[in-house]
């Protein structure tokens, strides 16, 4: 029995792929690859990414500067006017709005009398600053920050989709495998059947076995032609299943290698403590819970008064054309204090009701979390852990059943035996074929689903563990897991 070693960190669930050279890993990683760049999961994540953005995108806009053109034309009755200027408006990140333009107004009448001072043109600059409940940095750049904690959220559920994906195409490779290899073995029975009807056929030609045994031998051979035809039929679906995960026309070929390689984790001692940092979900909590409570300080602050101070500084021109106007030869300056909030809270507690709310639901949803990362790994490697001994016993009713079979042909050619019993022999040794391939597609996706349950299974995994595929290459070597 060969002992896996605990190993550090580093090399953290690093599976090492024997019984096969390197074609059947580049196999897999480059049907992955595929998956993860041209599948419809793929372009949903895609998307994904890119709205995430636009969200953040939005809200840093709100501090860059903003160009306000001023241009109205307008009539009444006997009276014209336009406007025509330009602003520039700006936010800052403390709270700070600022804006300065210039701007000519005209007015004109039609009843021929004059108007005094038609033309006028000003300056200005105005700021306005938020006291008590917008003032501050923090407050002002909460949402920006909170947009910036969900983008880095999005890509973690990202990656864990990602990770799903990778997940779901190995296993539908494998299932694939498995099915071909159902049809091979499949085919051999048919052959081996029709080589017992043909012995049959013969044996009661000369009268050393009566006609009940060939009826039984056209039986199991027809038995055996559907069992090809059905395991055909069940390899085209898996391709057709296949080929939609990876966005594959139909008419695409799909080139599989030979032997089905076996996956040998390695999982460190301390797994349990390590595990739920290694979870993506787990990240994403936590992203969740820091702009859970940025949300709660807005909140909070909602419950001060919103004062705003104004200031402001204009040089105004007036006259009765845009030469005289433009002198801008009067000055005015104005400071304001601004209540923008009403006296009633109702609304702004209830506000914060919903936030603190929301924050327990939260942390009960964090505690429910950690439980079910921990139990879904403990339970994939006891699923990986019983899966190999399932294999290795697999093994031995192989190694028994041929044994049987060699046996039972033996007293069937001596005339000890009629052919059910050679029959009987054959369908076991043709179950623990099945059994053992069976067997191994599961333990390696037993092992991939222990890589998923422990948050490690991504590209730069499977690329690693090619790396490493020579490091144990021992046909006859006996599997074990240690945590």
């Amino acid at each position: 029995m060969r002992t896996i070693v605990i190993v550090p960190l580093v090399i953290f669930l690093l599976f090492i792929f024997i019984r096969t050279d390197t074609a059947s890993s580049h196999e897999l990683l480059g049907f992955v690859k595929q998956a993860l760049q041209y599948s419809d999961t793929a372009y949903d994540i895609k998307d994904n990414d890119v709205l995430s953005d636009l969200l953040v995108q939005t809200e840093e806009h709100q501090f860059d500067y903003k160009l306000i053109p001023l241009t109205t034309i307008g009539f009444a009755d006997d009276t014209g006017s336009q406007t025509l200027g330009l602003e520039v408006t700006r936010k800052l990140t403390f709270g700070t709005e600022i804006r300065a333009g210039i701007r000519s107004d005209r007015t004109d009448l039609d009843t021929g009398y004059t108007v005094e001072n038609s033309n006028t043109a000003r300056a200005y600059i105005k700021i306005s600053q938020g006291l008590f409940r917008r003032w501050g940095k923090k407050y002002n750049e909460a949402p920006l920050t909170i947009a910036k904690l969900k983008n880095e959220k999005q890509r973690l559920i990202n990656d864990r989709l990602r990770q799903d994906l990778i997940l779901r195409t190995a296993t539908e490779y494998y299932q694939l495998v498995l099915a071909r290899e159902l049809i091979t073995l499949a085919e051999k029975a048919l052959a081996r059947s029709r080589e017992h009807l043909e012995a049959a056929t013969s044996r009661h030609s000369v009268d050393l076995v009566s006609k009940v045994d060939v009826y039984r031998a056209e039986i199991a051979t027809l038995n055996a032609e559907n069992n090809v035809q059905e395991k055909r039929f069940a390899f085209q679906r898996a391709q057709n299943n296949f080929r939609q995960t990876l966005g594959m026309n139909d008419d695409k070929p799909l080139h599989l290698s030979d032997p089905v390689r076996m996956l040998v984790p390695v999982v460190p001692e301390n797994w349990e403590e390590v595990l739920p940092d290694n979870r993506l979900e787990w990240q994403a909590y936590r992203i969740s819970k820091r702009y859970k409570n940025l949300s709660r300080y807005r909140a909070e602050e909602a419950l001060q008064p919103d004062i705003q101070l104004n200031l402001g500084f204009e040089q105004q021109g007036q006259g009765n054309s845009f030469e005289e106007a433009a002198s801008l030869d009067e000055t005015r300056w104005s400071i304001q204090f601004e209540l923008r909030s009403s006296l009633d809270t109702f609304n702004e507690k209830n506000a914060l009701a919903r936030e603190q709310i929301s924050i327990q639901k939260l942390k009960r949803h964090g505690a429910s979390l950690r439980r079910r990362i921990i139990r879904e790994a403990r339970e994939a490697l006891e699923n990986l852990q019983s899966q190999e001994r399932y294999y290795q016993i697999n093994n031995k009713r192989l190694k028994q059943a041929e044994s049987a079979l060699d046996l039972t042909k033996i007293r069937y050619e001596r005339g000890l035996s009629d052919n059910l019993d050679l029959l009987d022999a054959e369908n076991a040794y043709a179950s623990a074929e099945f059994d053992i391939s069976s067997g191994l597609i599961a333990y390696n996706i037993a092992a991939l689903k222990l890589a998923h349950a422990m948050g490690v299974l991504n590209l730069e995994w499977l690329e690693l563990s090619q790396k490493n595929s020579a490091l144990m290459n021992s046909p006859d070597s006996s599997l074990s897991v240690t945590n």
